[in-house]
């Protein structure tokens, strides 16, 4: 069968969905993608499935698929005809060792092309370290990492926390489980990267400012400005 003849299905017109039929076209696919939703709109930025729980639309079991659609690292399902990507996905996480179900928007819109590169027989993996954001009145704060169930053994904080600018990180064994920037931009990839590595850190140079965050290492060099 061409490609032009086959027909890729969608179950899911959130952003995942969107997300992943946008990048089988722009990837060149030439045949027929149906997208399945309850929605007469066409897909746009919903927010999480849970806010019509919040807003007492839906009984609590409904926002609950045995915690999600378990998939490997190229969000395969148990049938290798089956993908799921966002929210529903339980994703497994190589460089965490496990899986991990993120309900956020980057999860959509991270988890979609990756499904789509995989439906058209490619060899792509979802190995994002999880992260999310939130905007509290006054207060923005960004999330990488996960903190797994051994949990962690200390915290730490970079910066002015009076003042409501900083990094927490949690730490285990000296190493970057993850990190939460409050009021501080342009850091994620820099902690996503810490998470990433596993490697150990001094947690001094950790809270110290004047230390860029890419020399926090046992053993980095010191200097230069964050």
């Amino acid at each position: 069968m061409s490609t032009a003849e086959q027909t890729f299905v969608i179950v899911g017109a959130g952003l995942a969905g969107a997300k992943a039929a946008e990048a089988l076209g722009s990837q060149g696919f030439p045949g027929r993608v149906v997208l399945l939703g309850e929605e007469s709109e066409h897909p746009y930025n919903r927010p999480p499935l849970s806010k019509d729980y919040l807003q007492g639309k839906s009984e609590k079991d409904k926002i609950y698929v045995d915690n999600g659609v378990f998939v490997d690292e190229q969000l395969v399902t148990s049938d290798p005809d089956v993908f799921a990507a966002g929210e529903v996905a339980n994703v497994y996480y190589p460089h965490l060792g496990t899986h991990l179900r993120l309900e956020h928007w980057s999860a959509a819109l991270n988890q979609g092309p990756v499904a789509a590169t995989n439906m058209l027989d490619g060899d792509a993996a979802y190995d994002k370290v999880p992260y999310f954001y939130s905007d509290q009145y006054d207060m923005g704060m960004e999330y990488s990492g996960y903190v797994g169930a051994d949990g962690y053994d200390e915290v730490v904080f970079r910066g002015d926390v009076d003042k409501g600018e900083y990094v927490a990180f949690w730490l285990r064994d000296q190493r970057v489980l993850a990190g939460m920037n409050v009021n501080v931009w342009d850091v994620t990839d820099t902690i996503a990267a810490l998470v990433r590595s596993g490697a150990q850190v001094d947690p001094s140079r950790l809270i110290d400012p004047q230390t860029p965050l890419t020399e926090v290492q046992s053993g980095a060099q010191t200097g230069g400005q964050s």
